[in-house]
Order: structure tokens, then sequence, then C-alpha cells
């Protein structure tokens, strides 16, 4: 009896005072499969748009993911959809402001203003929360996800009536 009352004691001692054991990991899970994080998704992706010269255009990115992806966003001018450069607020000058705040979402808009000609393109909001997201040795395309607008900026009447009426 006292051999049997023992063991059940060890036994009750082990279950309740032991660490848990971990889950069974595959070899194929990866940083996506972990019970507390979650992928990058959007809720809210930019829209395109057709726009005068001189207007302004604003374009909106909210993302979902545990923890909060990280906002980017991105340019290619028309016909040079492979060839994307990184925008940052200031550029273009001064005429790019990028605004983002990261809580349980993250919520960036682009907004650029005195659209010239030139400003027509390929508009890419990036999103990513990977740990491995800036690691140049990682793909990007598999750690960041993407949402595109087209800008197509228009000579707007009133500049080019300025133009062909004042030119000498």
């Amino acid at each position: 009896v006292g051999t049997s009352l023992s063991v059940a004691v060890k036994a009750l001692d082990l279950f309740f005072f032991s660490p848990p054991s971990p889950p069974p990991v595959h070899p194929s899970w990866h940083f996506c499969c972990c019970p507390f994080s979650s992928l990058a998704g959007f809720v809210k992706s930019p829209m395109s748009e057709t726009k005068l010269t001189g207007d302004a255009f604003e374009l909106y990115c909210d993302v979902v993911g545990s923890p909060t992806p990280e906002i980017q966003w991105w340019y290619a001018e028309v016909n040079r959809a492979e060839s994307f450069k990184q925008l940052w607020d200031g550029a273009r000058k001064r005429r790019v402001t990028i605004n983002t705040a990261y809580g349980v979402n993250g919520v960036s808009v682009l907004r650029i203003t005195r659209l010239a000609l030139e400003d027509s393109g390929t508009y890419e909001c990036r999103a990513s929360n990977d740990p491995r997201r800036n690691d140049l040795r990682q793909n990007p395309a598999i750690t960041w996800i993407r949402a595109q607008a087209t800008i197509s900026v228009l000579q707007s009447e009133s500049s080019s009536s300025e133009e062909s009426c004042c030119s000498p």
C-alpha cells in the first residue's frame, strides 16, 4: 500500500508540477505557424486613380498581423514594373508625405502633392511581420505581401491652355 501510494503521489507531483512539454514541431513549420503570431494581411489596400497635373492623391494601406507588420511604400514608373524604388517621407522635393501609425493594425497613408506627369506609375504598399524580412539573403517575395495601385496623371486643361496662350 505504501509503495503504490508513493508512486501515485509521485505521478501527481509530475502531473501538477512539471513544466508542460512543448508541442510537436514539424521540420517544415516556420515563423507563420507559431501560436502567438499570424501572417500579415491587408484590411484596406490602395486603389488606382486618375488625376490631373497640379492635383494631389492619397493612397491608404491598412494591415493586420501579429506582431504588427512593418509597412513600406514603393514606386515603379510606367512600363517599368520590375524596377521598384522605395519612397520615403520628404521625397520628390518634399511633395511626398508618408504617415504611418502602428497599433493593433499598421495603417499608412501615402500623399503626393503638386502632381506632374512623371508621377504616373505603379505604387505599392508592402507589409511584413516576418522577423527575416530585412535579411538580404531572403527572397523578398516570400517575406513581404504587396498591394498595388496605378496612378495615371493627365495634363490638366488649365496647365496646357496657359502654356499655349502664354508661350512666345
